[in-house]
C-alpha cells in the first residue's frame, strides 16, 4: 500500500492511498525506493508542509506540532519570573 505524500518530504497522507498492483510508476525516489509523491507510511499531520512530520524536531516555539506527535512546541518551557529557566 503506498500513500499519497504531497509535500513529498517521505511522510504520507492516510488520507489518500493506492494498493502496489493499481500504482503506475514512472519514476522513484533514490532515497527511498518508493515512487516519487508516494510513501509506504501514513504518518503525516501536515501534507501540504514539507517541514512538519515525524523526522522533525520540534524546538523552534513557533505554536506548531512540527513532528506530528500531538504537542505543541516540545522544548517550550514556562518562565514566569522571566530568568530564563523553567518555572521550579
Amino acid at each position: 500500500m503506498h500513500f499519497a505524500d504531497e509535500d513529498r518530504d517521505g511522510h504520507g497522507s492516510p488520507d489518500f492511498q493506492q494498493s502496489d498492483t493499481k500504482l503506475l510508476v514512472a519514476c522513484r525516489n533514490e532515497e527511498t525506493g518508493y515512487p516519487i509523491g508516494w510513501s509506504q507510511t501514513h504518518d503525516d499531520c501536515n501534507d501540504t508542509d514539507a517541514t512538519i512530520n515525524p523526522s522533525e524536531i520540534d524546538d523552534t516555539c513557533n505554536g506548531v506540532d512540527n513532528d506530528c506527535n500531538l504537542l505543541i512546541d516540545d522544548l517550550a518551557f514556562f518562565d514566569e519570573d522571566l530568568d530564563t529557566f523553567p518555572n521550579e
